[in-house]
């Protein structure tokens, strides 16, 4: 039986990975040539920004941070108002 920790601890697992899935698809959408920079870091290839999301090091929590406060903004009519 799972404890109140543990079945938590699985939602929020199961959306972190959602997320991240989400976020490479898209990464996925981009032109092969872009190159992104992040934090002040070298310039990270299409590929880079992929495995770095992959495996949930700093440049991908960035990374997904980043597109998730843009999603948000665009779910509150923040980005693309017309006629203000």
């Amino acid at each position: 039986m799972q404890g109140a920790g543990e079945s938590s601890k699985y939602v929020n697992t199961e959306i972190e990975k959602e997320i991240r899935q989400l976020v490479i698809e898209r990464i996925r959408t981009m032109p092969d040539n872009i190159n992104i920079s992040i934090g002040g870091d070298s310039d990270y290839t299409k590929e880079q920004i992929m495995k770095s999301v992959e495996i949930g090091d700093d440049a991908g929590q960035q990374f997904i941070r980043m597109q998730m406060d843009f999603l948000r903004a665009v779910t509150e009519g923040k980005v693309y108002q017309e006629n203000e």
